[in-house]
């Protein structure tokens, strides 16, 4: 079989790697609509806190706007990143030669669908064919592990920090309330309206998220500790068989894992991704071309 490495670069790659991005973009936008709608009505806070007449308006727009929040978009963005999902996992099972699990009910997405899809896609292509490291030259169970690997270890990272900097933001805006209603000596009912209804929004979108995200990481840290022990008891010698098909069905245990946190709601701001983006991406290839390296078979005649 063509290596990974240029798998991932041919037209059918690009395709899935479009539309999975295209997806995702829909769902970024969707989010962060909710997102700064959200903020809106928790900074309307501050204002109904000042403004005691206008503090009932802002609670009831802000209530409406959490229904609306969490019923309608909410359930968009899902379905948005369900397809993102379904496109990147139909990329993995072909790339990795992996069967399609009987435990994922979906379909892969027609070529119709996924050309609608990666018409939204900004991706730039250079990203593209560079996804995944370079694993040639080495057997492929194992190039898939490292694949898998670098996947889930840059992944959880980065879920991890943006959970504690939600939870940072949620602890400083509940403080900040009771502060400010023991400053102006406010009774529970009107620190309750006054703040706390305004940005119940953004403070239960913010919630989600961070308890998702929480969970989302341990998942991803577990399944990628579960790689790393396979990968450290490999070696460069040919693998019979045997070893193959328990790899390969190991391999395919891992990408169920994979897919069942993708298809998750919460996600990273892009602009965290591509604050860190440089720093994890050279962890992650460093690591990956120093067991590409261990494993090569060249080693062994070395």
């Amino acid at each position: 079989m063509p290596e990974i490495h240029d798998q991932q670069a041919t037209p059918k790659g690009i395709l899935l790697q479009r539309a999975a991005d295209g997806s995702h973009v829909v769902a970024h936008r969707i989010e962060m609509l909710r997102l700064v709608v959200s903020l809106a009505f928790g900074l309307a806070a501050v204002l109904a806190t000042a403004w005691p007449p206008a503090a009932v308006s802002i609670g009831v727009a802000a209530a409406a706007w959490a229904v609306l929040s969490f019923a309608i978009l909410g359930l968009w963005s899902q379905r948005e990143t369900s397809a993102a999902a379904l496109a990147q996992e139909t990329l993995d099972t072909w790339l990795f030669d992996l069967p399609w699990s009987p435990s994922i009910t979906e379909r892969p997405l027609p070529d119709e669908e996924l050309r609608r899809r990666a018409r939204k896609s900004m991706l730039a292509e250079e990203r593209m064919i560079t996804w995944y490291p370079d694993v040639s030259g080495i057997e492929r169970a194992y190039g898939v592990l490292i694949c898998q690997r670098e996947n889930l270890t840059w992944d959880w990272r980065l879920r991890r920090r943006y959970a504690n900097a939600l939870v940072g933001g949620i602890t400083a805006w509940i403080v900040l309330g009771v502060a400010i209603g023991f400053a102006l000596d406010l009774s529970v009912r009107e620190l309750l309206i006054r703040w706390f209804v305004p940005s119940i929004a953004a403070l239960l979108l913010a919630a989600q998220h961070a308890r998702g995200h929480r969970e989302i990481a341990s998942e991803r840290e577990t399944l990628a500790a579960r790689v790393r022990a396979e990968l450290d008891l490999a070696d460069c010698d040919p693998l019979a068989v045997d070893d193959c098909t328990r790899l390969r069905n190991f391999s395919r245990g891992i990408q169920d894992g994979i897919y069942r946190t993708r298809k998750r709601i919460e996600r990273v701001p892009r602009k965290l991704y591509e604050h860190h983006r440089n720093e994890d991406e050279k962890d992650m290839r460093e690591t990956a071309a120093d067991t590409v390296a261990r494993l090569a078979p060249s080693r062994a005649s070395g």
